[in-house]
C-alpha cells in the first residue's frame, strides 16, 4: 500500500492497457472473495483510498495551480471562475484513475498483508506515514506562514499614508494627454502564457518580433516579468491597460464594486473619449474574475465573450455545448474578429482587443483542427503542439490584418498576458513574456536593454499610437517611448514588489479602487 502511495506521480506515465489487467485481477479477487472479506477489510480499504484522495488532491493542486504565490491564489479565489470549474474537474478526474485502478489491483495483496498485522497496526502505520509525507510536500511546496500572515491581516491592517503612492503614481486627465491629428485604429492581442518560449516553439512570434518593434530587457526576444498586482489574466489586463497595478487590497468584500476601479482611467477610457469604438473579444466566460465589470465601466463599447458568441457561431462546427474546456478555441476566435473588423466603419477609429486562452496553464487547451500535430499523447508534447499552433495562428491573422483596407492605418499590439502559470518548459531560461508592435506611428530611440513591467504599457500604446502624454507618465506607467526610467529601472525588482505589496494598506490606493 506505501508503495502504491508513494508511485502516485508516476502512474499517469503508465499505459491504461498496462494498467487494466491489475484492475480486472482485483475485480475478479473481489467477486471471488467477496462473501469471505471482513468488515474489518474494507474499512481499511476506505480510510486507505480516503488517504490516497488526500495525497492525490495535493500533488494535483501543487501540479496545477500556482500554490507557491499566495497573493495570486487569495486574488483568485475572490473573483468568479467562471468556465474553468468544469475543465479542472476534469483534469482531476484524470489524474486519480490510474492510482484508483491500481489499487483494486493491489487488493489481494493487501489481505495476504493483513493476515499477519493486526487491523489497529497497519491502520495506525498507514495514517502516520501518509501524514508524515504529506506534511512533508507541503513545508516544501506551499509557503504555509505566508497564506497565514495574508488571511489573518486583512482586515487588521490599518491604511496609512504612502509616500510611494504620492510619489510615483500620475494621475491622468485631459490636460496631461495631447491628442494626435491622425487617429490611427488599434489591435490588441492579450496572448494567454505568452512569453519567451525556446525559437523552434513559437518561430513566427520571433519572426514578428524580428522584422517591427518589439522592447527587450537585453539584446534578444525577451520583455518583461510579472510584478505584484500583474501575475494573472485579470491583474495583468488592468495594470497593461490603466498603467495601475491590481494589488489584494483592504476593500469590502463586494467585488463588483472594486472590479469597476471607477477611479482610474484606462486606454479605452481615453480612446472612447476621442471617437474610438472600442471592442473587447474573448473566447472564455467574460465573469471570470469579474473581466466584464471592469471592461463595461472603462470604455469598452461592445463586449463579445462565450455567452453571447454562442448565438453568432455555428454550434455543430466551431463549438461543443458540453465540452469541459472554458471557451472557444483561438482558431475560432481569429475567425470571429475577422468578422467584427470586417463590420467596422470606416469613418470612425475603432480598437479591438483579443484575449486567447489557447495557451493557458497548465498544459494548454489543444485544438485538434491545429495544423501541428502532438509527438504523443504527454502534456508536454500536447503543449509544444499548442504553443506551435498559436505562433503560426497570429502570425496569419497578423497577414490578413494588413492585407485589409484598414491595415495601413492600423496598428497591431501583441502582449503575453503573464507568465505561464504552469511548470512544463520553464526550466532554464530567464522567463519573460513577449512584446510585438506593429506598424506603430513612430520609433522609439531605444528597444533594447529597458527594464519595464506591465504598467508601462498603457502610456506605451497610447504614444505608439500618436499621443503625447505630460511627462511620459500614466498612473505607474512610464511610456518606453521615452528615455524616462520606469519603476522598475529605478527601485529594482525585489524593491519594486516590496513598495506595490505595500499599497494594500495605502489609504490612497484603496481610495482609488473604490
Amino acid at each position: 500500500m506505501l508503495v502504491v502511495f508513494c508511485c502516485i506521480p508516476y502512474t499517469h506515465t503508465v499505459p491504461f492497457y498496462l494498467l487494466f489487467p491489475s484492475f480486472f485481477f482485483g475485480i475478479v479477487f473481489i467477486l471471488k472473495n467477496v462473501r469471505h472479506l471482513s468488515k474489518s477489510f474494507f474499512l481499511f480499504c476506505s480510510i486507505v483510498l480516503f488517504l490516497l484522495f488526500l495525497r492525490l488532491t495535493l500533488l494535483w493542486s501543487i501540479r496545477t495551480f500556482p500554490l507557491e504565490n499566495p497573493e495570486q491564489v487569495l486574488l483568485t479565489l475572490q473573483m468568479p471562475v467562471g468556465g474553468f470549474i468544469s475543465y479542472f474537474v476534469k483534469d482531476f478526474i484524470l489524474y486519480i484513475y490510474p492510482v484508483v485502478i491500481l489499487l483494486v489491483g493491489t487488493l489481494p495483496l493487501i489481505k495476504k498483508i493483513r493476515e499477519h498485522i493486526s487491523d489497529i497496526a497497519s491502520i495506525t502505520i498507514f495514517f502516520v506515514l501518509s501524514l508524515v509525507i504529506n506534511i512533508s510536500t507541503i513545508a516544501q511546496d506551499i509557503p504555509i506562514d505566508r497564506y497565514y500572515y495574508l488571511l489573518n491581516n486583512k482586515e487588521s491592517v490599518t491604511l496609512y499614508h504612502s509616500h510611494f503612492f504620492e510619489n510615483e503614481y500620475s494621475v491622468v486627465n485631459e490636460e496631461n494627454i495631447t491628442v494626435p491629428e491622425d487617429k490611427r485604429n488599434l489591435i490588441l492581442i492579450l496572448m494567454e502564457s505568452m512569453e519567451n518560449w525556446p525559437r523552434e516553439l513559437i518561430p513566427e512570434l520571433y519572426q514578428l518580433a524580428e522584422q517591427n518593434i518589439s522592447f527587450s530587457n537585453n539584446g534578444t526576444f525577451s520583455g518583461s516579468f510579472d510584478i505584484a498586482g500583474s501575475i494573472n489574466t485579470m491583474s495583468s489586463t488592468i495594470s497593461k491597460t490603466t498603467g495601475t497595478p491590481y494589488i489584494q487590497a483592504k476593500i469590502t468584500q463586494d467585488t463588483i464594486s472594486w472590479a469597476k476601479m471607477s477611479h482610474i482611467v484606462s486606454i479605452y477610457d481615453v480612446l472612447k473619449k476621442d471617437g474610438y469604438k472600442n471592442i473587447f473579444l474573448q473566447g472564455s466566460n467574460a465573469s471570470f474574475a469579474r473581466t466584464n465589470v471592469f471592461l463595461e465601466n472603462h470604455g469598452i463599447d461592445k463586449l463579445f465573450e462565450k455567452e453571447n458568441l454562442l448565438d453568432f457561431v455555428n454550434m455543430a462546427e466551431k463549438f461543443k455545448v458540453f465540452d469541459f474546456n472554458p471557451g472557444f478555441y483561438d482558431q475560432t476566435l481569429y475567425s470571429i474578429a475577422q468578422n467584427i473588423l470586417d463590420t467596422l466603419s470606416s469613418s470612425r477609429p475603432f480598437s479591438l482587443t483579443l484575449s486567447t486562452i489557447d495557451t493557458h496553464y497548465p498544459y494548454g487547451f489543444y485544438d485538434a483542427r491545429c495544423l501541428e500535430k502532438p509527438l504523443s499523447d504527454s502534456e508536454e508534447d500536447l503543449f509544444k503542439a499548442t504553443l506551435k499552433c498559436a505562433s503560426r495562428q497570429i502570425y496569419e491573422f497578423v497577414n490578413w490584418v494588413n492585407q485589409q483596407k484598414f491595415g495601413t492605418n492600423t496598428e497591431i499590439v501583441i502582449l503575453g498576458d503573464h507568465l505561464f502559470m504552469g511548470h512544463l518548459l520553464t526550466q532554464n531560461r530567464t522567463r519573460s513574456w513577449i512584446n510585438i508592435f506593429i506598424n506603430a506611428s513612430k520609433i522609439p530611440n531605444q528597444t533594447k536593454n529597458r527594464l519595464f513591467t506591465s504598467v508601462d504599457f498603457a502610456p506605451t500604446i497610447l504614444e505608439s499610437l500618436g499621443y503625447s502624454i505630460k511627462n511620459h507618465r500614466y498612473g505607474f506607467g512610464v511610456s518606453l517611448y521615452s528615455q524616462e526610467k520606469t519603476l522598475l529601472e529605478k527601485y529594482g525588482y525585489s524593491s519594486l514588489n516590496s513598495e506595490l505589496n505595500s499599497l494594500s494598506k495605502s489609504k490612497e490606493y484603496n481610495d482609488l479602487l473604490r
